[in-house]
């Protein structure tokens, strides 16, 4: 599976084998029409998927019947023979609205879309009747969880619920200053470690910036990022008791993507990289070079990967 946040807000992208589901689609850069009342959002970009990209979705999935899930102008941006996989009350919206497109209900029986394991899962108060929660797993065991909202922590508990990548709320949303629509980073941090997830990613990014009449009533409050960094810390030093690792961390003010850090912290692997024998270089690219042979024709991909990845990490051990 390939993932994409699609905007600075809550849209996500799902690509597996050439086709793809997009999450709670909003392509335009106003939520609603100039001069609604009731509530707005704007935005730089309308999203930074390519065309190329967004002619793969064959498969749409709303997760709440709300403006900021629910865009009717993105739906009708795809054909009407994208179906559209939802909720028994977000397909009554969608029917009143003269939406054409196949609906298909999503629950907690599994649903394959785009050999994807999808599966609704039960969401926490106040939205329990209203949105679902989603996990997804692909051919290879890897797993998505993705919640737009509050995670009912319960139920996943109950139900053992693991998930690779883990796509959660982090700032504090209070409607009325009382009722919760959002986690904070503490219920964030609880619901990875139920997962177990080794990725996360943050959705429903800067409730703040929500306009209109509702905003009046919503109190914010943005998650502590250097906060979050001192935890990974914390576990990093507790973990590596047991292995007596060299371990540095960065701390970043903005999140720089995995591309960015990499770039960010180029001189530090050129120094790493001279410090190590060029035969062990030589071996690594060789392991490499196979691996990316064969990945092609193995039906455990993963697998192959992993062991690549054991193979080169023990190579200096082969020099001593």
């Amino acid at each position: 599976m390939k993932l994409i946040k699609a905007d600075n807000y809550q849209t996500w992208y799902i690509e597996n084998f050439d086709k793809s589901i997009i999450i709670d689609p909003w392509l335009t850069n106003k939520l609603q029409p100039k001069g609604s009342f009731f509530i707005q959002r704007k935005k730089a970009n309308n999203t930074i998927l390519t065309d190329e990209e967004i002619n793969k979705v064959n498969a749409i999935i709303i997760t709440a019947p709300f403006e900021d899930h629910l865009h009717f102008d993105s739906i009708k941006m795809f054909s009407e023979s994208t179906a559209i996989f939802t909720s028994n009350m977000v397909k009554k919206t969608l029917i009143q609205n003269k939406i054409r497109n196949p609906i298909k209900i999503l629950d907690e029986s599994e649903t394959v879309i785009n050999s994807i394991k999808v599966k609704a899962l039960p969401t926490s108060y106040p939205y329990y009747h209203s949105t679902f929660s989603i996990l997804f797993e692909d051919e290879d065991g890897n797993s998505i969880f993705h919640e737009g909202h509050r995670v009912n922590f319960k139920y996943l508990q109950n139900n053992k619920i693991n998930a690779d990548v883990s796509i959660l709320t982090a700032e504090e949303s209070k409607l009325f200053g009382f009722i919760q629509l959002g986690m904070n980073y503490k219920n964030t941090l609880k619901a990875i470690d139920i997962l177990r997830s080794k990725i996360l990613f943050i959705t429903g990014n800067e409730p703040n910036k929500t306009e209109g009449f509702i905003s009046k009533f919503l109190f914010t409050k943005s998650f502590n990022l250097k906060h979050l960094s001192e935890k990974v810390e914390d576990f990093l030093h507790k973990w590596n008791r047991n292995y007596n690792l060299k371990i540095k961390t960065t701390y970043e003010p903005k999140l720089l993507g995995t591309a960015g850090t990499l770039l960010a912290n180029k001189e530090k692997f050129i120094k790493q990289t001279l410090k190590v024998p060029l035969p062990v270089l030589l071996k690594g690219m060789d392991l490499i070079s196979k691996c990316e042979l064969d990945y092609r024709n193995t039906t455990n991909k993963r697998l192959l990967i992993e062991l690549c990845l054991m193979q080169m990490a023990s190579l200096h051990l082969e020099e001593k």
